[in-house]
């Protein structure tokens, strides 16, 4: 008895090969199973680096911003009112991965490049000797120099093709407006 349902089950197979082999529509199916996951896969990940290069690019100009604030004025008053302006920057993503530090460097004819005051949120306050921090370029000239840093700790909502933290890091330098700069 189980012999034959064996049988007729094999028989049946056998006859419904050649009709599925010419059935376009399981085809079809099979070729979509088989496409999405990759299709997916290039989806995520396209959406995690565009949004990582959007942050990072929303950095540079944090970093920026900050550095230009301070550069137009001759004295800062409130250090903290022109870090606020890299949260509104960073905008629509989360201001609580941002760190900006401000900070007004004295260079003298020696090169020597020394952090007279700095102001962060988030970040670490400079001070005392930041030669090794400034490019050559910038030490050859004597006077004041306004070091803007912006830093972001990127981690992608699905970490499916990027995972993990990406630090996200810029720092610029300006010429004060103005002849000198006082501090906070």
């Amino acid at each position: 008895m189980q012999a034959m349902r064996i049988t007729a089950l094999l028989h049946a197979a056998r006859s419904a090969l050649p009709r599925l082999g010419a059935d376009q529509k399981a085809a079809v199916a099979v070729e979509f199973a088989l496409i999405l996951p990759v299709m997916l896969t290039l989806y995520i990940g396209g959406v995690s680096v565009t949004e990582a290069l959007n942050i990072d690019r929303k950095v540079i100009v944090a970093a920026h911003t900050i550095a230009d604030l301070t550069a137009r004025t001759d004295e800062v008053t409130d250090a903290m009112g022109i870090l606020d302006a890299a949260e509104a920057v960073i905008m629509p993503y989360p201001s609580d991965k941002l760190m900006v530090t401000v900070t007004i460097v004295k260079i003298d004819e020696d090169g020597k490049a020394v952090a007279e005051c700095s102001e962060t949120k988030g970040g670490t306050k400079r001070s005392g000797d930041v030669t090794n921090e400034i490019p050559d370029a910038l030490k050859k000239s004597v006077g004041d120099l306004v070091w803007g840093e912006a830093s972001y700790v990127y981690e992608p909502t699905i970490g499916y093709v990027i995972s993990g933290k990406i630090n996200l890091y810029e720092r610029t330098f300006m010429r004060p407006r103005q002849s000198e700069i006082n501090c906070w």
